[in-house]
């Protein structure tokens, strides 16, 4: 406190020194000569003097730290107020200011804003986890269990197709996604086939596609014919025999399924998916060479292969087991035999016209062509049209057209009575 007031005394000494003194006898402002001459010139200060104190008494005010107040008050009473105004203005102010802002922010803001702010947002160090937790991304885990830090912070078990999971710190395959499974055993490449398309694992780890003469291909997860190879076919349509049906060969589908052999008469194969005839039946020979009819000709009853292809039998002969035979007058050669055309009924007019039968009467073979019953009677019918399907159509006992026989028709106004053409009904001949 003395250095203080000693420091402003000082002062205020020197603004006097530097400060017109009016005359006492309220003269002339205007300073005498006398006065002038008079006055000592060594014991007032000079302003120049004050100015090199002024450092001395301003170092000795900064280490005091008593408050601005209790400068202010004492001077002010004993100084005029002009020269304490202006004094205590620019020191205090000044210098106070400076001190008291600078040091207290920055000391504040630094220190308490940065430790609050970590230990709120809950950080944790590895310290903060307890065994067998540890420390990973700033959370505990067990990298035993943990699918992003199995077996170590920051190692993810992330596998192709497949669900995983993190036993013992490894990542292993909990499953395979649809259509995906692990056949090599491996969990680093996840479930690695597809087993919808994989002909190795087709549907399931292990099922080859190996179809028989076919390329295989294996279609959501079924085997399936990709190609048969040349000469085969898939006949039966079933994929797990492959392409069974050589079709170069086999006379049930030759040269494509369902194409089958069957000649005539013979026994069929199949070469280079043609069909052609491995051999004749007894009796029979392919005289024609054609494949297709098989073996046509009968070589036991054909008078133009009579026995053999080629051998022709003469006129009117016939060609009977393999032989020709002559046939004698009024029968004709009917290819195997010789047959009666005007009696013969399996040779009834023509060879080969078989009288059809009859439900009431036994057939028989007249000139004029297969008859039942007798005319004399009024029963007689005939097969007149030659159509065995409606048997025997015509009465020749009435019918003036055929009477008593088909193709006999009665002339002028006659008319036909059991058989026979007469001019009336009294004319008819008696019942035979």
């Amino acid at each position: 406190m003395n250095l203080r007031l000693l420091s402003f005394a000082t002062t205020a000494t020197l603004l006097v020194a530097c400060t017109t003194i009016p005359s006492r006898d309220g003269g002339s402002d205007a300073p005498s000569d006398s006065a002038s001459s008079d006055a000592p010139t060594t014991d007032a200060p000079t302003m120049d003097s004050a100015r090199e104190d002024a450092p001395s008494d301003t170092g000795i005010q900064d280490d005091s730290s008593l408050p601005d107040s209790s400068i202010d008050s004492p001077s002010d009473s004993g100084t005029s107020s002009g020269a304490d105004a202006s004094m205590d203005t620019g020191v205090d102010t000044g210098r106070d200011t400076g001190v008291d802002t600078g040091v207290d922010t920055g000391r504040d803001t630094g220190v308490d804003t940065g430790r609050d702010t970590g230990v709120d947002t809950g950080i944790l160090d590895s310290a903060s986890c307890t065994s067998p937790l540890v420390l990973c991304s700033g959370a505990c885990v067990d990298t035993r269990t943990n699918r992003s830090h199995c077996g170590g912070c920051g190692r993810v078990c992330a596998l192709p197709n497949a669900l995983v999971t993190c036993t013992a710190g490894a990542c292993a395959i909990a499953g395979c996604n649809p259509g995906f499974a692990d056949c090599d055993g491996v969990a680093s490449n996840g479930c690695e086939v597809d087993t919808n398309t994989n002909t190795n694992h087709c549907g399931a780890c292990g099922r080859v596609c190996a179809l028989a003469n076919a390329s295989s291909t294996c279609v959501a997860g079924s085997c399936a014919i990709g190609l048969c190879a040349t000469g085969f076919s898939n006949c039966d349509g079933a994929a797990s025999n492959g392409c069974e049906v050589n079709t170069l060969s086999n006379t049930s589908h030759c040269g494509g399924c369902g194409r089958v052999c069957a000649p005539a008469n013979a026994t069929a194969s199949c070469s280079s998916g043609a069909c052609g005839i491995s051999s004749c039946n007894a009796g029979f020979a392919n005289c024609d060479l054609i494949a297709s009819n098989g073996c046509e000709a009968n070589i036991t009853a054909d008078p133009s292969n009579c026995g053999r292809c080629g051998t022709v039998c003469g006129s009117n002969a016939a060609c009977r087991l393999g032989s020709c035979v002559s046939c004698a007058s009024p029968a004709v050669s009917c290819g195997s035999y010789c047959a009666n055309l005007s009696t013969d009924t399996n040779n009834c007019r023509a060879c080969g016209y078989v009288c059809p039968a009859y439900p009431s009467d036994t057939p028989y073979c007249a000139p004029q062509g297969c008859t039942v019953g007798a005319a004399c009677d009024g029963s007689g019918r005939a097969d007149c049209d030659r159509n065995p399907t409606n048997g025997y159509e015509t009465d020749i006992s009435s019918s003036s057209a055929n009477c008593g026989a088909c193709g006999f028709a009665c002339p002028g106004s006659r008319i036909c009575c059991r058989g026979a053409c007469v001019l009336s009904p009294a004319s008819c001949p008696p019942i035979c």
